[in-house]
C-alpha cells in the first residue's frame, strides 16, 4: 500500500468512486485509518493505473472509516444502542407527564318535575253545586279547617223527610205496642184467639223494624249533609284548585289539591330501562333546576319496578326544601355512566406506541436519571387528545409524553419540559 501526503498537489480535483469506498470499508483496519493510494479497477488484464485522492475524498473516507471503526468496536464489546446514546452528556430530549386516574364516563341527563310529598286531591262525597271555596293557591291551613262547601238545601230537605218518616214509624210502633199489651192479657181468658194475638205480635215487630229503618235513613241523610262541608285532613298547603264556586260537581270529583307540610320536596323522573339498574336506594345524585340555575342533592327514595308505556321506570328523589324551590318546577337528574370498567388510567395519545404486532407500550421514567423503561399497556379507548389504558404502572408515575417515537428501552433521557397533567378529555 502506497501512502500519499494529505496535501499533495496531485490530489486536487479528484473524486473518490463509491466502488473504491466499498473496497476501503472491507479492508480498513478497525483500529484506525491510513490515507493510501487507490487503484481503479482494470480491464483486459491491463496493469492498474494509480490515481491520486482529492482532499474532499480523503475527508469522506476519514468520516466513514471512523464511524465504521466505532460500530465495529461496539459490536466487539457487546454494547447496545441505548448504551451508546447514554454516553451523551444530556441524553435524548423528551417531554414528560404523570399518569392520571380516570373514573369518568358519559354524562346522562333525565328530565322530571318537582312535587310535594303526600299531595292529595280532595273532593266531596256527595254531588252538588259548590257554594264556597276557601284557600288560595299556596295558602296554608290546619287540620279540620273548612276548605269548601256545596249547597246543602237538598240535603236539609232530605233530613226533614227522614225525620218525618221516623216520627210516623215511632207513632205506629207506640200504637202496636199498646195493642200487644191489651191482647196479651186477653189471650189467657180466651177472649181472643191465638191467631188474633199472633197478628198483634207481628204488627208490633213490623213497627219496631220500621222505626229502625227510619232512624237509619235519618242518620244517612245527616251524614250526607255533613259531607257538604269539605275539611282539611291534615296541616298543609293548597297546591291547586280544580273548581270554582257555582260549579256542579259529582261525588268524588277533585275540587282542590293539597299537600301536607314537609321539610323536603320530591323529584320524579323517568329512567330508561337500559340504565335503571345503576340507581340504588339511598344514593345521592345531582339534581339541576333550570329555573334557578342551581344544583341540589337528591336522595333516591323509590325505584319503580314496572315499566311505563315509554319503556322507562319512575325514580323518586327527595330534595331538602328551600324558599326557592316550588312544586311543579322542571328538574334534570344528572348521572355518570361508565361502560368501560374500572381501574382506567389516562395518558396523552402521543405517549402510547405500538410495535406493529398488536402490542402497545409507553416509556416510564425510572429514577432521577430519567432512564426509559418500556412498559406494556392495554389501550381501552382513544379520546380527543388522550388514551384510556390499563397498565401495571401507578397513578402519578412519570412517562414520556412527547418524543417517545425515537426512545429506546434503557436509554437515559433529558426531560426538557413537563406537560401539565390536564392534556385533554
Amino acid at each position: 500500500m502506497t501512502h500519499y501526503p494529505y496535501s499533495t498537489a496531485r490530489n486536487v480535483g479528484r473524486v473518490l468512486p463509491f466502488a473504491h469506498l466499498q473496497h476501503f470499508m472491507r479492508t480498513a483496519s478497525p483500529s484506525g485509518l491510513s490515507i493510501m493510494r487507490w487503484d481503479e479497477p482494470t480491464m483486459a488484464n491491463q496493469p492498474p493505473r494509480q490515481k491520486p485522492l482529492t482532499r474532499r475524498a480523503v475527508e469522506q473516507v476519514a468520516v466513514v472509516g471512523f464511524a465504521f471503526s466505532m460500530l465495529t468496536a461496539c459490536s466487539n464489546a457487546g454494547a447496545s444502542m441505548a448504551e451508546i446514546l447514554n454516553d451523551s452528556a444530556d441524553g435524548r430530549p423528551v417531554e414528560a407527564t404523570s399518569i392520571e386516574s380516570w373514573s369518568g364516563g358519559e354524562t346522562l341527563s333525565f328530565v322530571g318535575t318537582l312535587s310535594t310529598p303526600g299531595t292529595t286531591r280532595l273532593g266531596f262525597e256527595v254531588p252538588g253545586t259548590v257554594l264556597t271555596l276557601f284557600g288560595d293557591i299556596g295558602e296554608r291551613f290546619s287540620r279540620s279547617d273548612m276548605i269548601a262547601t256545596i249547597d246543602p238545601a237538598q240535603f236539609e230537605l232530605a233530613i226533614q223527610e227522614a225525620r218525618a218518616r221516623l216520627s210516623a214509624a215511632e207513632a205506629e210502633l207506640k200504637d202496636a205496642a199498646l195493642a200487644f199489651e191489651r191482647r196479651e192479657k186477653l189471650i189467657g181468658t180466651g177472649a181472643i184467639s191465638q191467631a188474633q194475638f199472633d197478628a198483634t205480635v207481628a204488627r208490633r215487630d213490623a213497627a219496631q223494624a220500621n222505626v229502625q229503618v227510619a232512624r237509619t235513613a235519618l242518620e244517612t241523610r245527616l251524614d250526607r249533609f255533613a259531607d257538604t262541608v269539605l275539611r282539611a285532613p291534615f296541616d298543609g298547603t293548597v297546591i291547586s284548585r280544580h273548581v270554582e264556586a257555582g260549579q256542579v260537581v259529582g261525588a268524588g270529583a277533585p275540587v282542590i289539591e293539597v299537600s301536607p307540610v314537609s321539610d323536603f320536596l320530591e323529584a320524579e323522573v323517568n329512567i330508561p330501562e337500559a340504565v335503571i339498574g345503576q340507581f340504588k336506594l339511598g344514593v345521592i345524585y345531582s339534581v339541576f333546576v333550570p329555573a334557578l340555575g342551581q344544583t341540589f342533592d337528591g336522595t333516591v327514595l323509590e325505584i319503580g319496578t314496572e315499566a311505563r308505556s315509554t319503556l322507562s321506570f319512575p325514580l323518586v328523589l327527595s330534595i331538602p326544601d328551600t324558599d326557592q324551590l316550588r312544586a311543579g318546577m322542571a328538574v334534570e337528574l344528572q348521572s355518570q355512566r361508565n361502560a368501560l370498567g374500572s381501574n382506567l388510567q389516562k395518558v396523552p395519545n402521543t405517549a402510547v406506541r405500538s410495535d406493529g404486532r398488536g402490542t402497545h407500550y409507553v416509556f416510564a421514567l425510572d429514577g432521577q436519571e430519567n432512564r426509559a423503561k418500556q412498559v406494556t399497556v392495554q389501550p381501552v379507548k382513544l379520546l380527543d387528545q388522550s388514551y384510556l389504558i390499563r397498565s401495571s404502572l401507578n397513578v402519578g408515575d412519570r412517562i414520556v409524553a412527547k418524543g417517545a417515537a425515537h426512545v429506546l428501552d434503557g436509554e437515559t433521557l433529558h426531560v426538557v419540559d413537563t406537560q401539565a397533567t390536564e392534556f385533554g378529555s
